[in-house]
């Protein structure tokens, strides 16, 4: 998130006159949000084959949650949508929390198996019936 933050506030200082610079950047912040994207998708299946979803679904909920504030900040910063000085400061605090994001990624995050993914496995055997397995899926070596 750090390469979409800097795109992010580098964009909100271009005036009218750096068309070009303003599409190139814009072009190359937005590829970098995409791949940022794939990396932390990525990350859930590395900590937790088993509950990825679950992982994946609790991410998108609080990004979606963010997505929803977006307008509404928006609105109240943006008094006149011609003034690119209201912009800018939409870009200076969305570039903050891009930054905030990676330094908390930094601190805590890890692609470490993560203990609490164990489990028993349900083995389906004989197309469909079921036999619990009293062992563990993953290896403790893995951990």
């Amino acid at each position: 998130t750090i390469l979409p933050g800097i795109g992010l506030l580098v964009l909100g200082f271009y005036t009218s006159d750096n068309k070009t610079e303003y599409m190139c950047t814009l072009y190359i912040t937005m590829s970098s949000i995409i791949a940022t994207n794939h990396g932390y998708t990525l990350n859930t299946i590395d900590i937790s084959p088993t509950f990825c979803g679950t992982l994946r679904g609790i991410t998108s909920a609080v990004g979606n949650v963010f997505a929803l504030l977006t307008p509404l900040a928006v609105q109240v910063v943006v008094k006149n949508e011609q003034d690119p000085r209201e912009w800018r400061t939409i870009f200076i605090i969305i570039s903050c929390i891009n930054f905030l994001a990676a330094i908390f990624y930094i601190v805590f995050a890890s692609g470490k198996l993560q203990r609490w993914t164990t489990y028993s496995l349900i083995d389906v055997v004989n197309y469909g019936t079921i036999r619990r397995s009293s062992k563990n899926h993953l290896n403790e070596n893995h951990l």
